[in-house]
């Protein structure tokens, strides 16, 4: 089973289903559903759609894996950077709650306007 790509999108066009372009040169251009062979056909370019891959490869907005190799030091310092973030527990949001809620009831308020 051959799972081709999209020529607009990059999508996964399964066996079977998609549609396929063949041009006099024999250039070959699948295409997952017809709203990527319109813009085809209307000869869009994909890196100005915002909904393509391409867009999102060319304006650096998606991963895009040279050679498998991350930063892992920014991983890491991400991670400790996250671990240092103190989290509030659920004591010390129940005693803001009840805080609250009491010192409305001790002070009651007063009216502003006098008649």
């Amino acid at each position: 089973m051959r799972l081709e790509k999209c020529y607009v999108c990059s999508s996964t066009v399964y066996p079977g289903h998609g549609t396929v372009f063949v041009r006099n040169d024999a250039r070959i251009f699948r295409f997952c559903r017809s709203k990527c062979r319109k813009n085809f056909e209307m000869r869009r370019n994909p890196r100005k759609l915002k909904w393509t891959k391409a867009f999102r490869k060319a304006r650096g907005k998606e991963m895009v894996v040279v050679g498998a190799s991350y930063k892992w030091s920014l991983f890491r310092r991400a991670a400790l950077a996250c671990a240092c973030v103190p989290s509030r527990s659920d004591e010390y949001v129940i005693f803001r709650i009840q805080r609250s809620t009491s010192s409305d009831r001790e002070t009651p308020r007063q009216n502003t306007t006098e008649s």
